[in-house]
């Protein structure tokens, strides 16, 4: 990035950039851990001179923030297949059952909309046959947003 001729070919750039940015999104975190746990030292060495609550206190703090990165990295790492990044179409059926499936159906299709709008994605419903006498019969949803179709695979 520092040679001049860098941006003479943008896309290349910006895949490189892209790149640069992935490798970040997994270096920052591990760099953040090692900081709490430096934190960590200091005060359990600091707590051998005496007790300090608020120095405990303190201690607590920085081991849970280490363990929530750590538990984001984990998900990270289950979300790194080749898919898992892109958006995705999300199909219910309402199958045999008659009217009370086709109701589970809606609210099933409402339960994921809901998720999705949680996890601040864009819904679309693509298609929707409605049933007889309530719900519908099959909706597909298009979901996207980051990982869509990483946690939405699952959902089987």
């Amino acid at each position: 990035m520092q040679d001049p001729h860098f941006w003479d070919q943008p896309q290349q750039a910006e895949k490189v950039i892209e790149e640069v940015n992935a490798i970040k999104s997994w270096t920052h975190p591990f760099e953040e851990v090692e900081s709490c746990l430096n934190m960590v030292k200091e005060f359990s060495s600091e707590l051998q001179a005496g007790k300090d609550e608020v120095l405990v206190q303190e201690l607590y703090q920085e081991l849970d923030k280490a363990g929530k990165i750590m538990e984001e990295l984990e998900i990270k790492k289950m979300l790194s297949g080749e898919l898992d990044n892109k958006n995705c179409y999300l199909t219910i059926n309402a199958g045999a059952g008659g009217t009370e499936a086709c109701d589970w159906a809606q609210m099933l299709a409402r339960m994921y909309q809901r998720w999705a709008h949680k996890r601040k994605w864009k819904v679309e419903v693509v298609d929707s046959l409605p049933g007889d006498v309530a719900g519908v019969k099959s909706m597909t949803l298009s979901l996207q947003g980051p990982f869509a179709y990483g946690y939405a695979k699952a959902e089987k």
